[in-house]
């Protein structure tokens, strides 16, 4: 298990700017870049979307981060939704808690789902957690927040959603060797 902690301190000098702030990441053993070739391809990949920071309805929250998501992994593509067909791969998922624990882990996270604040009007500032699980197992974590956000279509909410994703997918596992593609070995 290799924990990166990304502190940023000339980021959180800005954070109201709405420039996301990656608190934590962390990838599991279990991580292999060939899990993404087996999952995607164009197929569905099941996207939880816990908590809403702002006003709107659930399920439309839920389907703007998965678009916020799409084009994140690296390799073929994912389509990341709330509703994935019969082509999508079980048991793997991706769960973002919006605004939920201010601590968690991967383990609770893709295990069961946080309590996470009801929607509200929105404070500006929007936490994020997320995992990508194959089953109740983190293959990766992430945390990160953002300040200034004003809704949901706000550029600077779509750039915290798309930081936890691209820390969901790395290119390689630092712990595994053998789990590289050149020319990023």
């Amino acid at each position: 298990m290799k924990r990166i902690l990304l502190l940023l301190p000339l980021l959180a000098a800005c954070s109201g700017g709405g420039v996301p702030i990656a608190s934590e990441s962390r990838i599991e053993s279990r991580y292999h870049l060939q899990d993404l070739s087996y999952i995607a391809a164009g197929r569905d990949l099941k996207t939880d979307v816990l908590g809403n920071p702002f006003t709107s309805d659930q399920a439309t929250f839920a389907a703007v981060v998965a678009d916020h998501l799409q084009g994140v992994n690296p390799g073929p593509e994912i389509h990341f939704t709330p509703t994935p067909a019969a082509t999508a791969r079980e048991p793997y998922f991706v769960r973002l808690a919006f605004n939920g624990p201010s601590a968690s882990n991967g383990t609770q996270l893709c295990g069961t789902a946080p309590e996470v604040a009801p929607s509200s009007a929105p404070s500006g500032e929007v936490r994020v957690i997320g995992a990508f699980c194959r089953g109740d197992q983190p293959m990766t974590y992430a945390s990160a927040k953002s300040g200034g956000i004003t809704d949901m279509n706000d550029p600077a909410f779509r750039r915290l959603v798309r930081q936890v994703g691209l820390l969901l997918f790395p290119l390689r596992n630092p712990e595994d060797i053998n789990n590289c593609i050149p020319p990023n070995c």
